[in-house]
């Protein structure tokens, strides 16, 4: 029996179409290593989490009182993410992939690859890569971060967390993140994350629409795995659709859901 992995794809000679960011930020060459950098430490930031579904006028938790889910029990995470508001810091001004990331990060950060995430983005130039067996992809000027956590051991889970921004026309940013874990039992989890944020509230909310579009894509096509390709390079969505069994790959769909410059088609 086998794990799935995967990783983000070679940059290719293609156009360097970001997600939105390329020009907000001095250009960068990407890195498949933590990036040596100067970085203020996120500590203190007191993000909050809005559950939007709970009253009319959302009430706010401290970020002291949220639940957080266990490393491997990604499944259970995905009806949260679906409906759960994550405030950002009061002095985040004009955020950019990887602030919001860090936003994710520390709110659900009992999982392992968004905890060495977290303490990347907090601390660049401290952060051990190979100390820590992982591998950070921290590419600004396409508005697009990952951490790949590496099992030590064949009872751990290989994890990954990616994260994504889009600008829209109407000023608000689509935040796209993807988490995963595998381990050599062939056991998969996944969960993932879309939202919009509004720099007039601070405040990321779960999009519907791009998690409609995701989920009637997982209708169609089927699988008990998934895996999105967030875009480092490009603007489109790219799915793929696992069946497993006995941890091997029998069967595997890709599609792509392509942007339109406020949503996905």
């Amino acid at each position: 029996m086998r794990k799935v992995t995967f990783f983000a794809p070679a940059i290719g000679l293609m156009l360097l179409m970001s997600c939105g960011e390329k020009k907000a930020e001095p250009a960068q060459p990407a890195t498949n290593e933590p990036r040596q950098t100067e970085a203020k430490a996120a500590e203190g930031d007191g993000l909050t989490a809005i559950d939007e579904q709970s009253t009319s006028s959302p009430q706010v938790t401290p970020a002291s009182e949220q639940q957080t889910t266990p490393s491997g029990r990604l499944g259970d995470l995905q009806p949260t993410l679906a409906r759960q508001a994550i405030k950002m810091p009061q002095n985040a001004e004009k955020p950019k992939a990887r602030d919001f990331a860090r936003a994710f990060c520390q709110r659900y950060s009992d999982f392992g690859a968004c905890a060495l995430l977290l303490k990347y983005l907090q601390s660049p130039n401290a952060f051990d890569a190979k100390a820590e067996n992982a591998k950070v992809v921290d590419d600004r000027p396409n508005g697009y971060v990952r951490c790949d956590k590496m099992a030590l051991f064949d009872t751990q889970d290989d994890e990954t967390i990616e994260a994504c921004r889009w600008m829209r026309s109407n000023g608000h940013s689509l935040v796209g993140v993807f988490m995963h874990s595998a381990n050599d039992a062939g056991v998969n989890h996944y969960a993932y994350a879309f939202y919009d944020y509004d720099p007039a509230t601070n405040v990321m909310t779960p999009d519907e629409a791009a998690l409609d579009a995701v989920a009637t894509a997982q209708r169609r096509f089927g699988g008990n795995d998934l895996v999105l390709h967030l875009p480092q390079k490009g603007k489109d969505l790219t799915l793929e659709f696992l069946t497993l069994e006995a941890g091997d790959v029998t069967d595997a769909v890709k599609t792509t859901l392509h942007w339109t410059g406020d949503k996905f088609q």
